[in-house]
């Protein structure tokens, strides 16, 4: 099973990837180690599973393809704004796993 840090250095990648390859900022960086490193072991409510128990079977690569989306969805609207395509992505994800959308 990969590790914590292992899931968010893949996140990384994975969000990258979908962006076109550029490099994420610091601050990018930041933000989803913010939303992502907790929730990647956390069971939610009425789930059986964290992400980090599925991360490598064909549910864990479902959720994986969410990250390429948020990557694709920072790079169309060209302002790069990570938590909107976070949230955009979950919103419209079927995924049990995706975060609670952040209050406050």
């Amino acid at each position: 099973m990969a590790t914590q840090d292992e899931i968010m250095q893949n996140i990384y990648d994975l969000v990258c990837k979908g962006a076109g390859g550029g490099a994420l900022t610091s601050e990018e960086k930041s933000a989803l180690h913010k939303r992502y490193y907790d929730w990647i072991v956390k069971k939610k409510t009425g789930v059986a599973t964290s992400p980090q128990d599925i991360w490598g079977a064909a549910d864990g690569e479902k959720i994986q393809k969410q990250f390429e989306r948020i990557g694709r969805e920072m790079a169309h609207h060209r302002t790069r704004h990570l938590s909107v395509a976070a949230e955009t992505v979950e919103r419209l994800s079927d995924c049990p796993h995706c975060p609670d959308p952040p209050t406050g």
